[in-house]
């Protein structure tokens, strides 16, 4: 009868001969890629020299600062004479071209570097407004400013609407009659169909909270439309200090 030891030896040298790289087939066709990957088997996002990598359909993608700025390069300017029709408190301008009045985005680093000011002639640069969604009321952008030599005669820049002055305009307007809501007052106010919080946010907040303080003290109405009956918060406000307004269908005569 074998004696264990005599066992575990043969049994090493049965094993170690199974194993040898002399008898291990290196030309073996490899086994079957697996169904499904693991996360340790899926590529990984690796940082490229400070810019972010994204997946795409399963490819790596790199956008680079460098190829945005290429991008905007390439695409054509345009001059255009163009007034400064606006500057927000964020630091941004709006602008109309002379002519065909066309509206102008002005971003926040381009105003401050040309100086703008409201009533002014600039030379610009434009390109299409990038952002497709303002394309009804700012269809171009502006890359570039510098005041003309030519400037609007008899055009005054007007200041800054103060809050107390909205609060002020807000219950002279309703209380002249009317049914509002809080940006048709603070379009009123500005004097622009076109005005956005974002030309004064002072003023428009302000016209908020004095709606909803009259209406508190019972100085006003307000009317609420809910456009379905999930909705937690009315889609339109309207405000009015008349008190026999009654809903009615608009006909054209």
């Amino acid at each position: 009868m074998p004696l264990f030891r005599d066992m575990v030896r043969a049994f090493v040298r049965r094993t170690s001969v199974q194993t040898s790289p002399s008898s291990t087939n290196t030309s073996a066709t490899p086994s079957a890629a697996p169904m499904f990957l693991g996360s340790d088997q899926l590529p990984q996002p690796q940082s490229t020299n400070g810019h972010s990598t994204k997946f795409m359909r399963g490819l790596i993608k790199t956008k680079t600062q460098e190829e945005i700025k290429m991008n905007m390069q390439s695409t054509t300017t345009t001059s255009q004479t163009a007034v400064v029709t606006n500057v927000t408190q964020t630091g941004s301008a709006f602008g109309i071209v002379l002519g065909s009045g066309e509206g102008i985005f002005i971003p926040v680093a381009v105003a401050t570097a040309g100086v703008a000011k409201i009533g002014s002639l600039y030379a610009m640069d434009t390109i299409p407004n990038p952002n497709e969604l303002s394309h009804d009321k700012t269809p171009l952008m502006c890359v570039h400013m510098a005041p003309t030599d030519t400037q609007v005669v008899g055009h005054v820049a007007a200041p800054a609407v103060t809050a107390d002055e909205a609060r002020a305009f807000t219950m002279k307007t309703l209380k002249e009659g009317g049914v509002w809501t809080a940006p048709d007052i603070f379009r009123e106010l500005m004097n622009d169909p076109n005005a956005r919080r974002e030309c004064n946010s002072q003023a428009y907040t302000a016209i908020g909270h004095e709606v909803r303080r009259m209406h508190s003290v019972d100085e006003v109405s307000r009317i609420v439309l809910y456009r379905n009956g999930t909705q937690t918060r009315a889609s339109i406000e309207w405000w009015t200090c008349v008190t026999d307004v009654e809903p009615c269908e608009m006909l054209d005569e």
